[in-house]
């Protein structure tokens, strides 16, 4: 049989992605047949299709999260039936396709009461929430944490489920018209394009910050060690701002610091280690704890138009894509 999907051929612009018929073979053992129904675009994506990243394999079809409907079974396809609905986050790829064969064991359970489109954008940065705030540094009520980029749709959901903990939230954006989409969650809002930020943060938290979690990168990554409190921890979850360099050991050793660079994948390989992180993200999201906006929806066929979009600064809702 056969289906639709983008295929990338070479590193470049929105029009190195072209939508084409491919062939499907039937699932293999552990596999499973997965109609897609909704098909989450994220920077990731961007950054395999222009070279900042070179994971993806080339030719290959990007894409990282989906949600769909399992259509046929290969053998030892494990609990999974035909017409379960099921979703992924796979550093695989391929999930810009109308339909896929997918190993079951990434699979997990759709959350009761969310729907299909919310998933399909936001399972990704839903599990790399619950990474950061569980996992990477368990948070705490009364411990201090200073999130970077707290407007942006990533930043706004760990700034409110931090604050929910009962942590001190400070957050960081780029501009006064950012402040003003930050999230009510955060105590302190600083403009860390302000020449003095970390000052302004020493001021409203003498002691330091006990957790700073930056996906700028090289604007902010010297800045971040040096507002961390003694023992704090500083993650690196992304260099939006530019790579940065190595961290010397003087560095962490001057406060007794720790840095990380988590990848979401490395903290849950397979569906079964997933469940658990992406059950309680979307009780907070029923609850009304975390908020995720109804996407923007664009045909499977215009990946290239979905992605220029979000390269667009300023655009805070999700993209998927319908096969």
């Amino acid at each position: 049989m056969t289906a639709h999907a983008i295929v990338q051929e070479a590193l470049g612009g929105p029009d190195v992605l072209h939508y084409r018929e491919i062939d499907l073979v039937p699932p293999g053992p552990g596999e499973v047949r997965l109609r897609q129904r909704a098909i989450g675009v994220n920077y990731h994506d961007i950054y395999n299709r222009d070279g900042r990243n070179r994971l993806l394999k080339l030719p290959g079809t990007p894409g990282l999260e989906a949600v769909g409907e399992i259509t046929a079974l290969g053998p030892d396809a494990g609990p999974w039936r035909t017409g379960d609905r099921a979703a992924y986050v796979w550093r695989g790829y391929g999930g810009y396709a109308s339909e896929r064969n997918i190993a079951a064991s990434i699979l997990v359970r759709l959350p009761e009461g969310i729907a299909e489109d919310v998933v399909a954008c936001s399972i990704l940065r839903g599990t790399t929430v619950a990474m950061l705030l569980q996992k990477v540094r368990a948070v705490t009520a009364g411990s201090s944490v200073l999130v970077h980029a707290a407007s942006g749709a990533t930043g706004r959901l760990i700034c409110d489920w931090a604050a929910h903990i009962g942590a001190r939230v400070i957050g960081t954006v780029s501009s006064e018209a950012r402040k003003a989409v930050a999230p009510a969650s955060c105590d302190a809002l600083v403009l860390n394009s302000d020449p003095d930020w970390t000052g302004q943060v020493r001021a409203l938290a003498p002691r330091g910050i006990d957790y700073v979690i930056d996906s700028i990168g090289k604007p902010t990554f010297d800045g971040s060690f040096a507002v961390a409190a003694p023992c704090g921890h500083v993650t690196m979850l992304g260099q939006a701002g530019g790579p940065v360099e190595s961290v010397a050991i003087a560095t962490l050793a001057a406060k007794s610091l720790s840095v990380s660079r988590p990848i979401v994948f490395d903290w849950y390989p397979d569906g079964a280690s997933a469940q658990p992180m992406i059950d309680d993200f979307y009780a907070l999201v029923r609850a009304g704890v975390l908020t995720v906006p109804k996407p923007t929806v664009l045909p499977l066929a215009e990946a290239g138009r979905a992605q220029a979009l979000l390269e667009q600064r300023g655009l805070d809702r999700s993209i998927i894509l319908r096969p």
